[in-house]
């Protein structure tokens, strides 16, 4: 049956199974078809298994403002830049940065192949072959920007640009046009040589269309690869000189595509399209190890306008290119017959050769999803306790008060009923709100899931999620299940989350209560027409001002772990733990936009460790204020990316 899911983002999910992995998540059948918030689709554990995941909305690692931005921007530059600090300032400052990062495209054209292509074969039976390469072929530019630059390190040469495009994220707060011709680089040369102050991904902007750049912006793309597969880029910086340039398609950046076959079947094979930097000779060695370059292969279609030559051969269209496959019994060569739609345009994405035709690519999305919700979901609103003093294991060291980036205000009675009772919010209810991804899940009888929908995330499917904090009292017996006078305070969050069909239900008994980070739910609960009736407000009232607050619980190894405790007044409405790691005899941390040290000052080795707080950088209203700790799968990503 499906499940659907509704995932708490840090770039937000919400689904038939939802981005952030559930943490928390109701108690079901096998069978059952859920909601959920929270997740990362690279990676899903056992539900019982999931830890807890954070969900502020965060803008893509495109370009970080440093402290010093206006000095970092003149240092990575290769050309000099205005010399207007103040103008350079006011478009790098963090506040709203995210609305000055723009969606780009370096479109290619492939080439049609040429003769002596590989004596290959398509994998079709047995281990993978030691030689996958099917066909190899040169790309080309739309078109070729020169210009002369003189760079800050005393450097004159040419510099060559791959004409790009600009991709619209769909920004509601823009701050400038996307109306000028675009020229990237990556990996920058300078008169054909690649030097320390050259070696970076950059753009740069014709601004009124007349033949001279106006314009400097940082690139950022996927960590290995050609200027095609540069995504992102930051505010335009003017020249100090604008640089005349000329156009032309001399297609000196080439670079070669090249097909491989990657999975086994014969008449409709698995391949994977891969591009490398540079012109490859034809009867060159390929480069690319498929073992070692992911397992997510295309697969071909048919081709039966493409007639075969020999007996016993079939025909198949993997990707742009049309090939005869000999009979299984000839060893099923593969030999390129054909180049389809000459005129299409393609980019790189992450290795592979891509049709820009489908669209947004994983970042822009992320982009795309941050421009959109850019409030903070826990903003710190300039209440702070520090404490300056050394202080042990348990002892409270910091408290951050915060506000709700998205509150609204129940405007008419929920209620919804099912055959043994309902469940209800009344009208005039304050609530806060979850940027969520929605997605939908399979849950097998074995448990096992499977995440329905494409494999690569290329359309914005986020929308806020209005829940409410709800304490309740409850009566504490003995074994015998006598009452003893005392009372428990249980903290929880109804939640209004809608399913696919966009209709909104009431859900009960989620957690965190203040900060709901995970949710599922079954695809067949009883919900109501269209949206919840909630209106956005500035401001929602829960009772008591509400604060992160924060202790040291464990030290070990490398890691500091604090416990967090989210607190509406002087109650205590939920804990997790945040891991710090320990560089030296300190544990740098963030909150509220500022940097601290941790310090441990005495005990080091001890079990009773003493600790003292150094703040390197203030706090700044308005920015996220929980204490961001260790982000380990951000950690594998990189090392992943690195190998």
């Amino acid at each position: 049956m499906k499940n659907i899911g509704l995932a708490a983002v840090s770039f937000a999910a919400m689904s038939c199974a939802l981005i952030a992995q559930p943490a928390f998540a109701q108690s079901t059948s096998a069978d059952d078809d859920l909601i959920e918030i929270g997740g990362d689709r690279s990676a899903r554990p056992a539900i019982a298994d999931v830890p807890a995941i954070d969900a502020p909305v965060e803008s893509p690692s495109a370009i970080s403002v440093p402290s010093d931005p206006v000095g970092m921007a003149r240092k990575r530059a290769p050309m000099a830049l205005t010399e207007n600090d103040e103008l350079l300032l006011d478009r790098l400052k963090s506040k709203d940065m995210v609305h000055r990062l723009r969606g780009i495209d370096v479109p290619f054209r492939l080439l049609p192949p040429q003769g002596g292509q590989p004596d290959a074969s398509i994998w079709h039976k047995g281990p993978m072959p030691s030689k996958t390469l099917l066909a190899r072929l040169r790309t080309t530019t739309l078109s070729e920007a020169a210009t002369t630059i003189a760079t800050t390190a005393g450097e004159t040469g040419e510099l060559r640009l791959a004409e790009a495009s600009w991709r619209s994220t769909g920004d509601p707060k823009p701050t400038y046009a996307q109306t000028g011709l675009l020229y990237c680089a990556r990996d920058a040369q300078i008169g054909g040589r690649k030097t320390d102050s050259a070696a970076i991904n950059l753009c740069l902007v014709d601004e009124d269309r007349d033949g001279i750049f106006d314009a400097y912006m940082g690139a950022e793309g996927d960590a290995k690869g050609t200027v095609h597969s540069l995504y992102l880029v930051g505010p335009p910086l003017p020249l100090a000189a604008p640089l005349a340039y000329t156009v032309d398609k001399a297609n000196s950046l080439v670079s070669t595509a090249e097909w491989h076959t990657c999975g086994k079947d014969w008449d409709l094979p698995y391949f994977r399209p891969y591009l490398l930097e540079g012109e490859v000779e034809i009867g060159a060695p390929s480069r690319i190890d498929p073992r070692r370059q992911g397992t997510y292969c295309d697969k071909a279609e048919l081709a039966s306008a493409l007639v075969p030559v020999e007996k016993g051969a079939t025909t198949a269209k993997l990707g742009a290119l049309g090939f005869e496959i000999g009979s299984k019994r000839q060893g099923a060569k593969a030999t390129v017959r054909e180049l389809y739609q000459p005129d299409q345009i393609y980019r790189e994405e992450d290795g592979k050769v891509v049709p820009m035709s489908v669209g947004m690519t994983p970042t822009h999305v992320q982009l795309a999803t941050a421009q959109e919700f850019d409030q903070r979901p826990y903003k710190f609103n300039g209440d702070a306790t520090l404490e300056e003093a050394k202080f042990g294991k348990g002892d409270v060291f910091l408290t951050m008060g915060f506000d709700h980036g998205y509150t609204g205000v129940v405007t008419a009675d929920i209620k919804i009923r099912t055959l043994l009772s309902s469940r209800t919010v009344s009208a005039g209810t304050p609530v806060y709100g979850v940027p969520a991804e929605q997605r939908q899940v399979l849950v097998n009888y074995y448990g096992g899931e499977t995440i329905l929908g494409p494999p690569i995330k290329r359309a914005v499917n986020t929308a806020i999620v209005w829940c409410l904090p709800v304490r309740e009292e409850e009566e504490v017996l003995n074994q015998r299940r006598e009452p003893t006078g005392e009372i428990k305070i249980i903290w929880s969050a109804t939640c209004l989350p809608t399913n696919s069909a966009g209709n909104h239900t009431v859900l009960k008994d989620q957690s965190p209560a203040l900060a709901v980070r995970n949710m599922r739910m079954d695809a067949a609960i009883s919900t109501n027409d269209g949206p919840p009736p909630v209106n956005e407000a500035k401001v929602a009232d829960f009772g008591a001002p509400m604060s992160f607050r924060y202790r040291v619980s464990n030290m070990g190894g490398r890691l500091v772990t604090l416990t967090e405790e989210l607190m509406l007044g002087d109650e205590v409405t939920s804990t997790k733990e945040v891991l710090t790691m320990i560089l030296g005899s300190e544990a740098p941390f963030t909150a509220g936009g500022g940097k601290f040290l941790l310090k441990i000052v005495e005990g080091k080795e001890t079990d009773e460790p003493v600790f003292q707080i150094e703040k390197l950088t203030d706090m700044q209203v308005g920015e996220s204020a929980p204490i961001t700790g260790v982000d380990f799968a951000a950690l594998l990503r990189a090392l992943a990316a690195q190998r």
